[in-house]
């Protein structure tokens, strides 16, 4: 591997096995994430204090879905192999900052951000955030203070997202408060856009109405697919335990689930609760997913949610839909965050996802 240029060498590796083009968004973004690296990996002298050397403390990396993002930064964190560095999703982050601040108030903690942030990263030099956003005001509200702690204890951080940080929360209640965290990263953080350009994630064939397993309504190829899985062996119609609550499933097997959309993203369920079935199945289908209407804004960022975190964990989907991916949702709040979802579920329903999942799990074993 070059020195001057180890992560784009081991990115152009990858993306041959992908079959990806780089572009010229692409290269920029490997540009600095060489020069990041090569930062890391130097060991520590008084002389680049003497010299001024201008070190990054991080990179924020946005631009439209499907760009490559997470597939750029996972070449980064292949090449540190280290375990000093988090990588971790936004909404798990925050789910965990809220977690440790609640902890911190029943102990009567003086400072719970502060308490919280030491009890994430502690250990850690290297921040991976993957698809950032913020979408929820008790989010928004301690934001900055959160990256603040992060900042003073020189981790650097890597941020990916589909939002300009200048857009972020833009429509959001008291951005009044929101607007020093966008000014933090501005200062402290490079910025950079991946520019516009292919969707890597949608399927190559434009003539194709379904993936090879996104499947049109009332079709029985979902339960057949589900009988292979399964091996024949299924219980249907029972319910599963989520956090103490019980949901109604179509058929359960092992490691294979099939819920009903409205059983699943219809119901107050939380991230939570989506981590467990993530965790509990290798397989989830799911049946009937509507058209939904600008009425129906907690289900699509519900549906989001399940689908990040299923797209994170590496689990095999197949659904059926009233609709292409990219009409499920065309009206309402959260819509510019809904294309990541239609995007994901254009990659997730072709069957070169769990080809590619079954040769990663095959190499580790190697």
């Amino acid at each position: 591997m070059s020195k001057l240029h180890p992560i784009s060498e081991r990115w152009q590796k990858k993306s041959i096995t992908a079959n990806l083009i780089e572009d010229e968004g692409q290269k920029k973004v490997l540009e600095w994430l060489d020069k990041l690296y090569i930062q890391i990996s130097k060991p520590f002298n008084f002389l680049s204090l003497i010299n001024n050397e201008k070190k990054i403390y991080g990179l924020y990396i946005f631009g439209k879905v499907g760009r490559g993002k997470s597939f750029i930064v996972d070449a980064f964190c292949e090449a540190l192999n280290q375990k000093k560095l988090l990588r971790i999703h936004q909404y798990l982050f925050m789910l965990q900052i809220h977690e440790h601040m609640n902890e911190a108030r029943k102990n009567k903690l003086r400072n719970p951000i502060i308490y919280a942030v030491n009890k994430i990263i502690k250990g850690y030099r290297i921040l991976c955030i993957d698809e950032f956003e913020v979408l929820d005001v008790a989010d928004a509200m301690i934001i900055e203070r959160v990256f603040k702690e992060i900042m003073k204890r020189r981790i650097i951080t890597i941020f990916t997202s589909n939002s300009n940080p200048e857009l972020l929360y833009e429509k959001g209640l008291q951005r009044k408060r929101f607007l020093p965290f966008i000014s933090l990263l501005q200062q402290y953080i490079k910025v950079i856009d991946i520019m516009d350009g292919s969707d890597y994630r949608v399927k190559n064939n434009p003539e194709s109405q379904y993936n090879d397993y996104y499947y049109a309504p009332h079709s029985t190829m979902l339960s057949d697919l589900f009988n292979f899985l399964s091996a024949n062996k299924n219980f249907k119609k029972s319910e599963i335990s989520l956090n103490g609550r019980n949901i109604f499933v179509l058929k359960v097997s092992e490691k294979i689930v099939m819920l009903d959309f409205a059983a699943i993203c219809k119901k107050s369920l939380s991230s939570r609760d989506y981590e467990m079935i993530s965790n509990n199945y290798s397989w989830i289908l799911i049946e009937n997913i509507p058209v939904l209407k600008s009425t129906d804004r907690n289900a699509a960022k519900r549906f989001q949610l399940l689908i990040d975190i299923l797209y994170d964990k590496k689990i095999g989907l197949a659904v059926s839909a009233f609709s292409k991916p990219e009409e499920i949702y065309v009206k309402g709040d959260g819509l510019k965050e809904f294309q990541r979802t239609i995007s994901r579920l254009n990659e997730m329903t072709d069957r070169r996802w769990m080809i590619n999942i079954q040769k990663q799990r095959l190499d580790r074993t190697i």
